[in-house]
């Protein structure tokens, strides 16, 4: 936020001190304003001297929403995400399947969040969540600010029916192979206390068939409340993610080759850590890491502490032996491997741990 807040006192001091500075103001075409169809627009420059004091105040507001904007991360990150995960977990099958996010389920909207079609009858794609699909399968991924309701199940009903009347002849797309899924990280519980029985837990924990609302297959997935190592994933989907989770998913990523799979794990890391802001702190604290790479996944954090030792002198204090290398580590915010690595790729010699 800090940065943010520089750059609006830096936009200020323009705006007031350098009145040489032009700024493009966009005003409506008249036409427009009239209602008639002209998208056009007449832009007019006008150096700051000229503005009053007042448009002068509009035009560091109007600054100020837009870096507010810009600081926001991007709506469908959270659908990036589960995006990345879905890849990971169904990419031994991307000969047999296709996965289409934001599909436009006809002409015209509306679009599912994402719709997986199997290319091939029967295709078994391993995991319980995927048990029900069909050849067919609309996914609607709900964040955790999302609501769950009624409404969320007429949609997502809608969208099935939708899909099946705009094919262009009445079998291409039969209403027997489509299913409808929800995915979220926790339960909703008063939805389910509105449907009572219509609700069927299945035997993986999770997992909830949706019964007497549409002629579909529907289920709702709480992936929050999935077990085993498979679902590590799907659990760290969240605000709040879990440490032996991370460890579970950077042992998968760390034991696969594959390019296209790695570049998700890049993905699903970022996301991670964007929504998680304190949550690579605690992971960089823990002791107890037994698996030498998990670190590569955050190398961008990584390298900006390593930066920050450098400002702060850290490097030079236990290069002349005033700091013990443990502590100016611990004070870096970053483990003793990476703070020597940093004095090394900065010149310094490192000291040997007694």
């Amino acid at each position: 936020m800090k940065i943010y807040l520089d750059l609006i006192k830096i936009g200020d001091t323009i705006l007031k001190n350098q009145p040489k500075q032009a700024i493009i103001i966009t005003t409506k075409n008249r036409r427009e304003r009239q209602g008639m169809a002209d998208n056009k627009q007449n832009t007019e420059v006008r150096a700051v001297e000229d503005l009053s004091e007042q448009e002068r105040i509009e035009e560091i507001k109007r600054l100020r929403a837009r870096l507010e904007e810009l600081e926001k991360p991007p709506q469908n990150d959270w659908h990036a995400w589960f995006l990345a995960m879905l890849n990971i977990s169904l990419f031994p099958y991307l000969d047999k399947i296709k996965i289409e996010s934001e599909h436009l389920l006809g002409v015209e909207p509306p679009r599912a969040d994402f719709l997986i079609i199997e290319e091939e009858d029967d295709v078994d794609l391993g995991l319980d969540i995927f048990q029900i699909f069909r050849r067919h399968n609309i996914i609607e991924f709900k964040n955790p600010t999302d609501t769950l309701d009624r409404r969320t199940l007429r949609k997502v009903i809608g969208y099935g029916s939708y899909y099946i009347s705009q094919s262009p002849h009445k079998d291409d797309i039969r209403p027997e192979d489509v299913t409808l899924s929800i995915f979220r990280d926790t339960k909703p519980v008063e939805l389910f206390k509105e449907l009572g029985s219509q609700v069927i837990e299945a035997d993986t924990k999770g997992i909830y068939h949706i019964e007497g609302v549409t002629d579909l297959p529907f289920q709702i997935v709480v992936t929050g409340e999935l077990e085993g190592k498979e679902y590590a994933g799907y659990r760290l989907i969240t605000k709040e993610a879990d440490v032996d989770d991370l460890e579970q998913i950077v042992r998968d990523s760390n034991g696969s080759t594959e390019q296209f799979v790695l570049n998700q794990y890049r993905a699903f890391f970022d996301k991670l850590a964007l929504v998680n802001e304190e949550f690579i702190d605690k992971i960089k604290r823990r002791n107890d890491m037994k698996y030498n790479g998990w670190l590569d996944a955050f190398r961008p954090e990584i390298d900006k502490e390593i930066a920050s030792v450098v400002e702060d002198n850290l490097f030079e204090y236990v290069n002349d032996g005033v700091m013990p290398i443990d502590y100016a580590a611990r004070k870096a915010n970053v483990t003793v491997d990476d703070f020597k690595k940093g004095m090394a790729a900065h010149g310094y010699k490192v000291p040997q741990m007694v």
